[in-house]
C-alpha cells in the first residue's frame, strides 16, 4: 500500500563562471503535490534550492549546483517514501534526474520511480531504458500521476492509463499516447507552496537579472501555445490546444501568495501570457481593482505578434515593471520562412520605443543559428538587437532539443552529430554545422555578441547605481 511520496527536483548542472543561479519554485511538482496530497503523505525535495550553496566542480568547465548524493540519499532514507516522482524538464540535464531514481533503487528496490517532465515526455522510449525508471508520466500529470498511483495501490493494471510508458515482465517497453487534457484549469489546486522553502527562493536568487529582489513566486495561469515555432518543445507537454485558467482564479492565486508567504513580485511564466488579449486585459483589471499592489514580470517571454499599446498600458498600470519579448531574429525571412514565427518585424520598434516610453523595463530575446540561415542574416540580427533600446538582452545559440521540429530538421539532414550527448545541449553552446555555416562559426558570432552585451550591461550597472546615489540625496 502507498503511504508516501517523495517528489524530487535534481540539482542543476550549468557553467562554472555563473553567478547568481536562478532557482525557481518546481510549480510542476508542486501542483501534482497538492492534487494527490488528500490520499498520500507527500514531501518536495527542491535539491537546487536546498543546496543552492553547494557546488560540485568538473573538468569541463562545468559545476553542480544542489544537495549533494549523499544528502538526498539521507532524505530517501529518513522519509521512507513508497513512490519517488523526480522531474526530468531539461535535456542537457537528463543525468542529473536519472541520478535521482539510482539513488533511491540504492536504498530500495521496492521503491517504485516515476519520471516527468519535457524531456522525459518527448524521450520516453530511451528513459525507460534505464532500469532504475520504473515509469514515465507523458505531458501534463496531474490525472496520470494520480491514476497511476491509485492503480498501482489497488494492484490492478496500468496498460491502459493515459500517456503512461511502463515495463512488462519480459522487460519490453511499452508507452500510450498522451490523449487527454485538463480542460477546465480551475479545476487544479493551487501548488503546494506549503511544501517548499519559499523565503528561500528570494533569499538566494535573481529572476534571470529582472527581479526587483522583492519577496517574488512563479505563476503559470496558461497551457500552451497557439505558435508552431520550429525551436520549440511546448507541445509535447501541453499539448497542442492553447488552454487558460480564469483570471478570477488567477488573482485568487496570487492574492493566496501575498497573504500567506508574503509575496510582493509576481513572475509570469506562461508562454504567452497576453495571447487572448480579453483575458489578459481582465487579469491585469482585476490586479488593479482588488489593491493588492504586486510588482511583476514576464521573464519567460511574450510574443510580439499579442502586444500592442492598449496591452502595454494596462500591463504598466497593473504593476508590470518589466516584459521580456520574443523576437528570436532581426530578419524577417528567418523568423517567417526558417522558425516559422507569427512576427511581422515592422510592429517591432514602435512597441519597443512605447515600453521604453511609459516606463517599462524590456528584455529581448534573439536567436541565431537557424538551419538555411546565413553568416549576414546572423550578423543583421546582432545588430538589429543592439538597434533597439532594450534594458537587457539575451541572445542563444538555436538549440535541437528532441521533441522539436528543429531536433528532426537537424537529424534527417546530418546537422548535428549522429552521437550527440544531450548533455552538449546548452543555449550557450553551438552543435548545428549546415552548408550555410559550420558551428565553429556560428560559437565565435556568439561569444562577440555575448561579451558586448555583457560590457553594456556593466556599463548601464554602473549608470545605474550613480542615479539612484544621486536620488538618495
Amino acid at each position: 500500500m502507498i503511504k508516501r511520496i517523495l517528489l524530487i527536483n535534481p540539482p542543476h548542472t550549468l557553467k562554472k563562471n555563473t553567478g547568481t543561479i536562478d532557482a525557481n519554485p518546481p510549480l510542476g511538482l508542486a501542483y501534482l503535490a497538492a492534487v494527490i496530497r488528500d490520499h498520500y503523505d507527500v514531501r518536495i525535495c527542491d535539491a537546487v534550492i536546498e543546496g543552492i550553496d553547494n557546488r560540485v566542480f568538473h573538468e569541463n568547465e562545468q559545476m553542480t549546483v544542489g544537495l549533494s548524493d549523499n544528502d538526498i540519499l539521507s532524505q530517501i532514507r529518513d522519509f521512507a517514501p513508497d513512490v519517488i516522482g523526480v522531474s526530468s524538464m531539461f535535456s542537457d540535464q537528463y543525468h542529473n534526474a536519472h541520478r535521482m531514481c539510482e539513488l533511491a533503487k540504492k536504498v530500495s528496490m521496492r521503491i517504485v520511480t516515476v519520471m516527468g517532465g519535457a524531456h522525459a515526455s518527448y524521450n520516453k522510449i530511451t528513459v525507460m531504458q534505464d532500469k532504475n525508471v520504473d515509469y514515465v508520466i507523458v505531458g501534463e500529470g496531474e490525472e496520470s500521476f494520480g491514476n497511476l498511483l491509485s492503480n498501482i495501490d489497488n494492484n490492478t493494471p496500468v496498460d491502459s492509463l493515459d500517456g503512461l510508458c511502463w515495463r512488462r515482465s519480459n522487460g519490453d517497453v511499452n508507452c500510450n499516447p498522451k490523449t487527454s487534457f485538463i480542460e477546465d484549469l480551475d479545476l487544479i489546486p493551487f501548488p503546494a507552496h506549503d511544501l517548499l522553502p519559499m523565503d528561500k527562493y528570494s533569499r538566494y536568487t535573481k529572476h534571470r537579472g529582472l527581479s526587483k529582489g522583492s519577496t517574488y513566486c512563479s505563476v503559470i495561469t496558461s497551457r500552451g501555445c497557439p505558435a508552431k515555432c520550429i525551436f520549440c518543445s511546448i507541445h509535447s507537454v501541453w499539448g497542442k490546444s492553447y488552454r487558460m485558467r480564469s483570471p478570477e482564479n488567477v488573482i485568487a492565486e496570487i492574492n493566496h501568495l501575498r497573504t500567506h508567504y508574503s509575496i510582493d513580485e509576481i513572475a509570469f511564466e506562461d508562454d504567452n501570457l497576453t495571447y487572448d488579449k480579453n483575458r489578459a486585459m481582465a487579469i491585469f483589471d482585476l490586479l488593479i481593482e482588488n489593491k493588492l499592489d504586486i510588482s511583476w514580470s514576464t521573464p519567460n517571454g511574450v510574443a510580439l505578434w499579442s502586444l500592442d499599446t492598449q496591452v502595454l498600458d494596462k500591463m504598466r498600470d497593473s504593476g508590470c515593471f518589466s516584459v521580456v519579448l520574443a523576437v528570436e531574429s532581426g530578419d524577417q525571412k528567418v523568423l517567417s520562412k526558417l522558425l516559422r514565427k507569427p512576427l511581422n518585424l515592422k510592429k517591432v520598434e514602435n512597441l519597443i520605443h512605447y515600453a521604453k516610453k511609459i516606463g517599462l523595463e524590456t528584455g529581448g530575446l534573439f536567436v541565431i543559428g537557424a538551419p538555411g540561415e546565413t553568416i549576414q542574416q546572423m550578423h543583421r540580427t546582432i545588430k538589429y538587437m543592439f538597434k533597439l533600446p532594450f534594458s537587457h538582452r539575451y541572445l542563444s545559440i538555436l538549440t535541437p532539443y528532441p521533441g522539436t521540429q528543429l531536433w528532426d530538421i537537424c537529424k534527417k539532414n546530418g546537422y548535428v552529430s549522429s552521437d550527440i550527448d544531450l548533455r552538449e545541449l546548452k543555449l550557450y553552446q553551438a552543435n548545428i554545422s549546415t552548408t550555410e555555416f559550420n558551428a565553429e562559426d556560428v560559437q565565435k558570432i556568439y561569444n562577440l555578441a555575448q561579451r558586448a552585451i555583457n560590457r553594456r550591461r556593466i556599463f548601464y550597472a554602473i549608470v545605474k547605481r550613480i542615479k539612484n546615489a544621486f536620488k538618495k540625496n
